[in-house]
């Protein structure tokens, strides 16, 4: 892995809210949030469509996030436990 984890996804329902966005670490809990770059702001899709797809960009700087980590993403209400990083 490196310092940015790379999140694609297909929009299969309207997304109400995509804040906060964060992405879990299941075994040490710490908590990485979406890239932010002065100018462009959030690296991440702002509104996703319906049969469309989307992308993340979440900041990983101490490399805590490895290939084969369990993960939970959450974007705003909605939880997705388990992603095994690949």
């Amino acid at each position: 892995m490196g310092d940015l984890i790379d999140v694609r996804f297909r929009v299969t329902r309207a997304i109400k809210e995509l804040s906060p966005a964060l992405l879990i670490d299941e075994a040490t809990g710490k908590t990485s949030t979406v890239g932010m770059v002065p100018r462009i702001g959030a690296l991440m899709t702002h509104h996703p469509r319906v049969g469309g797809s989307g992308f993340l960009l979440f900041m990983n700087p101490d490399n805590v996030i490895k290939t084969g980590s369990l993960v939970t993403l959450v974007l705003g209400s909605y939880q997705k436990k388990h992603i095994r990083v690949a």
